[in-house]
């Protein structure tokens, strides 16, 4: 990892990062914050910078993901379980809820997973925090449907922390309410949709603050689901990130 922005070996990659962007024709971004950072960071056009997001699973919109029945409310982490993702947030703020019965499960690995393991018994918060392991994207449809709402963490110490994770795209199209804490495009897409609540990258108190209010108001979260699909519907499927995609590259012929 480049220490600063001084690191020569930084230096060099943003030179030839500079070199090869300013030779396309067009970019294509897929968080909309990226257009911002490449235009002061590498002195770029905006009009040749598209944002084109990834898509998610579509087939997840025809299935019944509905919370099954269980005793305690369950938040959902899934995916790689890395510094990036800012997961001390998650854990400190069920250190705050000991007063609450619920549980977050964490499906994924990474190189965080052993902190987080360690952090949990050194903190008695085992009945609140399971550890589910690497699992099978198949086997991803048991958890999501225990999931009462998912969980979004991610570090804001660079433009990576405004970007939008790609399990985003498949909290929406669950139709689970999203808790985040997370700056950026995130942030930006919890809000347009009204598919949960959000508060700052880092803000524990605040994250616990929102699982809070979930537990204690669940009436004022119903509604969260539908409007996540729906807002998955119009801007994430296969089929509308391939038009844009294809839309681009129309572009891209007529210039030459």
């Amino acid at each position: 990892l480049l220490k600063s922005e001084t690191d020569p070996l930084y230096m060099l990659m943003k030179r030839v990062s500079r070199f090869l962007y300013k030779k396309c024709d067009l970019l294509a971004v897929t968080s909309k914050p990226f257009i911002t950072y490449l235009c002061e960071t590498h002195g770029l056009n905006a009009a040749k910078i598209h944002y084109l997001p990834q898509h998610g699973n579509d087939a997840y919109l025809s299935e019944d993901f509905n919370s099954v029945e269980k005793s305690r409310k369950h938040f959902l982490f899934a995916g790689n379980m890395g510094r990036a993702q800012d997961l001390d947030t998650i854990l400190k703020a069920v250190f705050l809820l000991k007063d609450r019965d619920f549980v977050i499960d964490f499906v994924g690995t990474g190189s965080e997973y052993k902190h987080c393991v360690e952090y949990v018994k050194k903190n008695k918060l085992t009945h609140w925090v399971k550890f589910h392991g690497a699992q099978k994207y198949s086997d991803l449809p048991y958890f999501y449907s225990r999931a009462d709402a998912c969980l979004i963490t991610l570090k804001h110490e660079n433009a990576v922390g405004l970007t939008l994770p790609g399990k985003v795209q498949d909290y929406l199209a669950v139709g689970k309410p999203l808790i985040g804490a997370i700056d950026g495009e995130t942030e930006r897409v919890i809000q347009e949709s009204g598919c949960g609540v959000c508060v700052h990258s880092g803000d524990f108190v605040g994250l616990a603050g929102a699982i809070r209010s979930f537990l204690d108001n669940p009436n004022l979260y119903s509604g969260c689901g539908n409007k996540a699909r729906d807002y998955y519907k119009a801007n994430f499927t296969q089929e509308k990130t391939i038009d844009k995609l294809l839309s681009l590259l129309s572009l891209c012929s007529k210039r030459d």
